[in-house]
């Protein structure tokens, strides 16, 4: 390699500590950096791996070790380790090392290595592997944690293991009407304390928290029906009682709903499914009740078939309306984009996307629904444009199937083309999920509508943990942060940090942050303090369809000046 190439390879570590190593003199360059970074200096004529390896962690040595060996005996020119190293001040950092031999025309050879800092980069996901996986006001397992423990429970036991397993939905008895009776932060003392009874009464079981109100405790070695049922009366004689949170005296009162596992049962989606079924079934016999499931239960399936059948008729009859969400710059109280959510209009009602989106991802008929919201939501922002509101963009939700389909560049652009709207003006979310395991299909297709000029935002940012490198190597615009992370920001510690910590990740790769599920003025101004300036969310606005929409963007003046006036008095 050439002195030219040397100088590109360094130029490109910039902020790192660089080593030189003379493979054949056995010489080191080790700059003043490394001991800025680690507390230890290193003589020249010290063999610089000898002295790194006295401070690797013990449990990274033999990785290191096999790491160097193998790729130097084997004549790799380019190769990377991670690992931890103590500093002389005794703390722990993470090490990402990159190594590259260059020989010369004289056959010398060169190893120049590269070590980066990267304890940051390990300290944010690790934070967001553990909202990932932990509900944060309990400090137990979520659904996503659940879901995997089952399903390797289920693909590894064999089937006297599987017939032991019971899982038990339950759920705090009037768990609303105890939030509006008392004050805001009472939520979470409540749960807090039902998830401590548990603790204190579990063996072996599994706790976890499923959803808002939602608990779910997995044994493993349940047994039987009867034992099942016995545990289900233990659980609830813990609690039908009056018990005192932060100095209240509160009635609590649960219901359980019991899936036991049986031979027709192999995957984690199954079990839960008929635990929330016979959730449901214990909640319409009232308090501290508990119901386990049987075959008699499956209305629920009889239900999912008339939804299919009608979301056909539903395509073809035009029901589908768009409902828009504004997305507002609190740095200067302006509406700044759009977001297009779908509604049914369903025997008239109107139909939520969470009655029908499932089903139809699962059937295939999401791309049909997709390609009507994305016209739709092309023509009101033309429409807009129009009116001169130009300064508007719109956001609109991609599935993962709509991204798998050959046909989709193909109407986005025909869209773009019919409607006139320019690119730049539309921006697609898609869902993190989306990003686990991508595929190269995918991968392509999102570059492509990066090329087209369409901003690519991720949705529900940090609900699924897979890796920030996609941050960095795929085409991304911004994140928009769940409401999850926003809920509990007034009273959670924890979230408050998290929260900065994500908006500091985001401003550092340069990249657009949207914080959803805002409802509270206490919650936009956290948001404004930590400089996320871009919301949505019902503090300002609910979705409304597009009439409501033209009408309020033509009083907006006078509107957003009203609310911009307020809101510069109260600061």
């Amino acid at each position: 390699m050439s002195i030219e190439e040397q100088k590109n390879f360094i130029l490109g570590s910039i902020n790192r500590v660089i080593v030189k190593w003379n493979m054949d003199s056995n010489e080191f360059v080790v700059p003043k950096l490394w001991e800025n970074m680690t507390g230890y200096a290193v003589p020249k004529k010290i063999n610089f791996f000898r002295q790194l390896r006295k401070i690797i962690c013990p449990d990274d040595i033999e990785k290191f070790d096999r790491t160097l060996k193998e790729n130097i005996y084997d004549g790799v020119n380019y190769f990377e380790c991670e690992y931890k190293i103590k500093t002389k001040s005794g703390k722990i950092k993470w090490i990402l090392q990159k190594s590259r031999i260059f020989v010369d025309n004289k056959k010398c050879r060169l190893m120049i290595n590269c070590i980066l800092d990267v304890t940051n980069k390990k300290i944010y996901e690790s934070e967001i592997r553990y909202l990932a996986y932990y509900d944060s006001v309990t400090d137990v397992p979520n659904k996503l944690s659940m879901t995997i423990k089952l399903n390797n429970f289920l693909s590894s036991a064999d089937k006297y293991g599987k017939k032991n397993l019971a899982l038990f939905y339950i759920c705090i008895y009037n768990f609303e009407k105890i939030k509006d009776i008392y004050r805001e932060d009472f939520e979470e003392a409540l749960l807090k304390k039902v998830s401590d009874i548990f603790k204190d009464n579990l063996d072996n079981e599994v706790l976890c928290k499923v959803e808002e109100s939602k608990f779910a405790i997995i044994d493993y070695s349940c047994g039987s029906v009867e034992k099942a049922k016995l545990k289900a009366e233990y659980l609830l004689s813990l609690f039908n009682k009056i018990i005192e949170i932060n100095g209240e005296r509160v009635f609590m009162a649960l219901n359980i709903g019991i899936s036991v596992c049986t031979d027709d049962v192999s995957n984690s989606h199954r079990i839960m499914k008929n635990a929330d079924i016979a959730l449901i079934n214990a909640k319409k016999l009232g308090k501290n009740q508990y119901e386990l499931y049987d075959g008699e239960m499956n209305a629920e399936i009889v239900e999912r078939v008339k939804i299919e059948n009608d979301l056909a008729r539903a395509i073809a009859n035009k029901e589908f309306i768009l409902y828009y969400q504004p997305q507002v710059d609190i740095s200067r109280m302006k509406i700044c984009g759009l977001e297009a959510l779908i509604r049914w209009n369903h025997n008239g009602s109107i139909r939520l996307p969470s009655y029908f989106i499932d089903i139809a991802e699962q059937n295939g008929m999401i791309n049909e629904i997709g390609k009507f919201v994305l016209y739709e939501a092309f023509m009101q922002i033309k429409k807009c444009d129009d009116l001169g509101y130009k300064q508007l963009y719109m956001s609109v939700n991609i599935s993962e199937k709509q991204l798998r389909q050959n046909s989709f560049l193909d109407f986005v652009n025909y869209a773009l083309k019919s409607t006139g709207i320019r690119s730049n003006r539309i921006c697609f979310e898609i869902t993190e999920r989306i990003l686990i395991d991508i595929s190269e299909k995918i991968l392509n297709v999102l570059f492509k509508i990066k090329d087209m000029g369409i901003k690519i935002f991720i949705d529900d940012f940090g609900t699924k943990y897979s890796s920030l490198n996609y941050l960095k190597d795929l085409p991304i615009d911004g994140i928009k942060i769940d409401k999850s992370f926003v809920y509990n920001i007034q009273s959670d510690g924890k979230s408050r940090v998290i929260l900065k910590n994500i908006v500091n990740l985001a401003k550092d790769l340069n990249i657009e942050v949207i914080a959803e599920g805002v409802e509270t003025d206490g919650q936009l101004r956290f948001l404004e303090s930590i400089e996320c300036s871009r919301v949505q969310g019902y503090v300002f606005s609910r979705p409304i369809n597009s009439e409501k929409l033209i009408e309020n963007l033509e009083n907006s003046y006078a509107i957003w000046d009203n609310i911009n006036e307020l809101y510069n008095k109260e600061n």
